[in-house]
């Protein structure tokens, strides 16, 4: 792996290096990219503040107000119930309407362990069509430079996503090295949070080639479009690893706690509360990864 990183980095190099004709005349990428923050940093750090942060903040202010409203008509509800009704009839029926909702969700366990078990089908029946699609796209193209290109594209975006999977799945581990064996299982390390800090730093990066995308012509921005879908492809790896790593946590290895400074678990006397956490940062985590996957740019 340490390999494969090393001939990222030796192709980035090489990229950044490569003339292209940006911002109207023939320059190397990492020039433009020095140039550009120079002279446009107020505009940059606006769109990545308004854009990057202040927009995401938004959308979960309005969830999370959404969630408060239902649970607020929920409560009204209930006590408009209680009047009508009594406190008896309502816990009664309250209980009646728990039992049933309990009883069917018992019994669609079964469908769901079927559609657990044809996980791998669909996983693999996924592949195949990503395979199919590539095929039909290689053919498609004209000329044989086309269609080595297409394919070197192809395994370098395969191989940032791998190397980006591996650096988040392997970073939740590093508060061993950080904190000692004691300290394993970091609040900070294993959560959602490392992943929206690279994202953060790749987003910024990311709002720097859009300004540079605008002032490109023609092979310039064919190359800034690659780029910039490889920038995203760090972003959705290194999400969807961290993903992976919690979860496996939370699920297969549910005596571990969560520890920080000063505590060694949120609740003592269970590790229901540990799990959970890890669980819904996972889930988190693979969100944001599938959204930055999906935000790559199709040419």
């Amino acid at each position: 792996m340490r390999f494969i990183l090393l001939i990222l980095a030796v192709a980035w190099v090489w990229a950044c290096g490569k003339g292209h004709t940006i911002v109207g005349e023939r320059m190397k990428l990492s020039e433009a990219f020095i140039i550009t923050i120079k002279y446009n940093k107020k505009k940059i750090i606006k769109d990545f503040y308004k854009k990057d942060v202040v927009a995401p903040l938004a959308n979960i202010k309005t969830s999370l107000s959404s969630t408060v409203r239902s649970a607020a008509t929920s409560l009204k509800d209930y006590k408009k119930k209680i009047n009508e009704d009594g406190l008896k009839n309502t816990i009664t029926n309250t209980s009646k309407n728990a039992y049933k909702s309990a009883i069917s969700k018992v019994k669609s366990i079964p469908a769901s362990v079927v559609a657990l078990e044809d996980t791998p089908k669909r996983l693999k029946d996924g592949v195949q069509v990503f395979i199919d699609q590539a095929q039909k796209d290689f053919r498609a193209k004209k000329s044989d430079k086309e269609k080595t290109y297409y394919v070197l594209t192809i395994l370098s975006y395969t191989t940032v996503f791998l190397a980006s999977a591996y650096g988040g799945y392997s970073l939740p581990d590093k508060d061993i090295a950080l904190f000692g064996i004691g300290g394993h299982r970091n609040f900070f390390t294993h959560s959602v949070v490392p992943a929206l800090l690279v994202a953060l730093l790749v987003k910024f990066m990311i709002r720097v080639i859009d300004e540079i995308f605008i002032k490109t012509k023609n092979a310039g921005r064919r190359a800034l479009a690659v780029i910039k879908n490889h920038l995203m492809l760090i972003i959705g790896g290194f999400s969807t690893g961290v993903a992976v790593h919690l979860l496996e946590d939370g699920i297969l290895e549910p005596s571990g706690t969560i520890r920080g400074p000063g505590f060694n678990t949120f609740i003592s006397g269970t590790t229901l509360d540990d799990q959970a956490y890890l669980v819904v940062n996972g889930l988190f985590s693979t969100i944001f990864g599938k959204k930055a996957v999906s935000g790559m740019i199709s040419r």
